[in-house]
């Protein structure tokens, strides 16, 4: 600053004008903002003398200073977040972000920004998305996650989520709105749906009747081919004990709770009779499979019966899938961490329930303590590649070891703030949670897997 000071000091001299400065002098060893304010006045014997204040500004200097680098911080979130972020304004675009220009197939900003917002609004979510325009203009309400559909500037559309919320901007009232792109993740479950509509077609179709009893006796499950073969509906038998329909009641009584208690472990198929709705009764080939939970603790019996007047030698597994995906979370909003260079991490709510971690355990971790060991080495690349200035930021799937030591899938989005001076200061990275669609992924594979298999069998039945 001692140039500038030098050069308004002669300025002022020079001229006699009044002489104003603010910047930094060093005092007791100690760097300080100063603002310096001087005029010239005239003595009777022509000597000049400077009358002035000079005040310490250092604390308002520090403050603009950390207020800036807080802007810049935010932008740089914003700029950078794997969602679509998006201002509106008196009904226009008047910001969008990198991703929001990506999302609407859109070539650069300019494309977007003066917009109406109907305009990329899908017929489908239009009186929705109006109902939710007008609740956050007049009440200034939140609106919460919701579902729906954009028009891209190619004329396609893309599924979103969808979280709005009044906030100013340059000095007006504006909307903020948070999309996420879930093309990938409805297409998934699209096809897990459709996928698990066959295996159930396939299940009350098999041409083999199955059922299935709880950890007492009672039938939980019946396909409609056994339902068909005994001349009963769904109604009428679900809560029954299954030796009410056997021919020999007692002595089936005593055969199933043996196989409940651990004792009898089917190990292969039998014969036996059950009697149907009219009376009649017949011989069938069962065959007994006991179910356990995680913890091996008998839970019930999965039977295939088959009637043997045919002959028809086979036998049918099927199998509903137990796995159940978990909910998504309240605040589904992505994680966020900063992440010093030595790994140690401070880290918001959301990130810590998708890690299981509470806000305090994470901040005495560092993220490698909680990566799934065969992820460590490409995390550890990728950081190198930005702290090098190879990349600018990065974006990748990894996986997270939840504290109860299920693995949890993320899509994370990072890059490396620099303090004013260019010196690196931490990674600021932003997570959200993709298990549900890697399991989705993984239980289309199954089930696929399931209803070839199925398929092959009642092909040797047959």
């Amino acid at each position: 600053d001692k140039q500038e000071f030098v050069i308004k000091n002669e300025e002022a001299n020079t001229k006699r004008i009044p002489f104003k400065w603010n910047g930094r002098l060093v005092i007791r060893e100690e760097i300080r903002w100063i603002h310096l304010e001087s005029i010239p006045r005239e003595l009777p014997d022509g000597a000049i003398i400077w009358t002035g204040i000079l005040y310490d500004t250092t604390d308002e200097e520090l403050k603009e200073e950390a207020l800036k680098e807080s802007e810049n911080k935010y932008r740089d979130l914003v700029d950078n977040s794997p969602d679509a972020i998006s201002i509106y304004s008196e009904g226009k675009v008047v910001f969008v972000n990198n991703e929001c220009v990506r999302l609407m197939a859109a070539k650069s900003a300019d494309e977007l920004l003066g917009k109406s917002v109907v305009d990329f609004i899908h017929p489908d979510s239009l009186l929705l998305v109006k109902e939710r325009m007008q609740d956050v203009a007049t009440e200034q309400n939140i609106q919460p996650l919701i579902e729906e559909k954009f028009l891209r500037l190619d004329g396609t559309s893309v599924d979103v989520q969808v979280k709005s919320m009044p906030i100013m901007f340059q000095n007006k009232q504006a909307v903020q709105l948070i999309a996420r792109d879930i093309t990938e993740s409805k297409k998934a479950e699209k096809e897990l749906s459709k996928s698990q509509e066959e295996f159930k077609d396939l299940f009350d179709n098999a041409p083999v009747g199955y059922h299935e009893l709880d950890s007492e006796g009672r039938i939980v499950k019946m396909n409609q081919t056994e339902l068909n073969m005994l001349g009963f509906t769904e109604e009428e038998l679900i809560g029954k004990y299954i030796w009410e329909i056997a021919h020999n009641e007692i002595e089936t009584h005593q055969q199933v709770l043996e196989k409940l208690s651990g004792h009898n472990i089917p190990s292969s198929s039998f014969e036996t009779t059950l009697i149907s709705k009219n009376g009649l009764s017949y011989f069938i080939l069962i065959q007994d499979k006991i179910l356990n939970d995680k913890s091996g603790k008998i839970t019930g019996i999965r039977t295939t019966i088959q009637d043997i007047s045919e002959r028809k030698q086979a036998e049918l597994n099927l199998q509903l899938s137990e796995e159940k995906f978990r909910k998504t979370f309240e605040n589904s909003i992505i994680g966020k961490s900063l992440t010093s260079l030595d790994g140690k991490m401070s880290v918001n709510k959301a990130f810590s329930q998708i890690v299981g971690y509470s806000e305090i355990e994470l901040s005495n971790l560092k993220w490698t303590e909680f990566t799934h060991k065969d992820d460590v080495e490409f995390d550890l690349k990728q950081h190198d590649l930005i702290l090098t200035g190879e990349k600018q930021s990065s974006n990748w799937e990894k996986r997270y070891i939840h504290k109860n030591g299920n693995i949890v899938w993320v899509n994370i989005s990072t890059f490396l703030l620099y303090d004013s001076k260019g010196n690196p200061m931490c990674f600021i990275t932003e997570i959200y949670d993709i298990t549900e669609r890697k399991e989705a992924e993984e239980a289309l594979r199954v089930n696929e897997l399931k209803f070839r298999s199925i398929t092959e069998q009642i092909n040797d039945l047959i």
